[in-house]
């Protein structure tokens, strides 16, 4: 492991250096007392019953060729923006109101079965919005990279779990209080956070199709934003994200576009924990 560090440490892959999340001020203020930071969604609708089929999936073939032909994670651009709107007018294999459910979900795996109190206890991380933010964009990254599989339907859910991430980011930025900044600074911020996001992802993509020196350099710089000098910590990330991306590739296309469910593995697998998860999908159907 020690070669691996030695190895990113040296590599200068692309990150937007114009874009410190350290000078936004509300980033890195510490949660105040009686503050959670779960999900603000909390509107009931829809239920829909999961399937328990799975298949077997080849990540790195379905990923490379999704970035070969050249993702966008976010459509700019009026041109763009027309041709994307024509595209999901093709008809898709499931009702677009199940596949709005199924991205509220989704994002809500993302950020509610995650244990955020441990990863900041066993990785050594401030308490901070900052924090809850990198730990929700790795998850986020993940769901994205097997939505990646599903053609249109995959971005379309794609797009509107970005809108619900926003949307859930601008409403908990409010809850940190006057310390947060104005409205305009706020989203001042939250613009920065978004540049930054899209930089990430490919950075995290670029690590998925390589060894594990670059999925480690990726996570240190980003992750970790160049703060982890425990490699016991970093490995158990490499891990984490490999063990992650296994699990749900092996998830059903049906289950994934239709349920929205998603089953993170928690960062250790105790009785306790996977009991945790269990609870937590429960009620996620029952509130969507």
């Amino acid at each position: 492991m020690a070669n691996i560090i030695q190895s990113f440490l040296c590599r200068n892959i692309f990150v937007n250096s114009k874009l410190q999340l350290q000078s936004l001020s509300f980033t890195t203020l510490h949660r105040p007392s009686g503050l959670t930071f779960r999900s603000v969604f909390r509107r009931p609708i829809e239920n829909c019953e999961p399937s328990t089929t799975v298949r077997q999936s080849d990540i790195r073939k379905w990923l490379l060729l999704d970035v070969l032909s050249r993702r966008c994670y976010a459509t700019t651009g009026l041109i763009s923006s027309f041709f994307g709107k024509i595209s999901l007018k093709v008809q898709m294999r499931y009702p677009k109101y199940v596949l709005r459910r199924s991205s509220l979900r989704l994002y809500l795996c993302c950020v509610e079965l995650i244990d955020h109190d441990l990863f900041l206890k066993e990785l050594s991380l401030p308490d901070t919005f900052n924090s809850w933010f990198r730990i929700t964009e790795l998850h986020v990254w993940m769901c994205m990279v097997r939505l990646a599989q599903e053609g249109k339907e995959g971005i379309f859910i794609r797009n509107n779990m970005m809108q619900f991430l926003w949307q859930d980011i601008e409403k908990k930025t409010r809850k940190l209080g006057e310390n947060a900044g104005s409205y305009s600074s706020r989203r001042e911020g939250i613009q920065s956070l978004s540049e930054q996001f899209k930089a990430i992802l490919y950075a995290y993509d670029e690590g998925l199709l390589s060894d594990d020196k670059v999925l480690a350099g990726a996570l240190w710089r980003n992750f970790f934003e160049k703060n982890c000098q425990d490699v016991e910590q970093l490995e158990k990330m490499v891990e984490y994200v490999r063990k992650q991306l296994y699990n749900i590739s092996q998830i059903e296309s049906n289950v994934m576009l239709t349920s929205g469910l998603m089953s993170f593995k928690p960062l250790y697998e105790t009785n306790e924990a996977l009991e945790r998860n269990q609870q937590v999908l429960g009620q996620i159907m029952k509130r969507l």
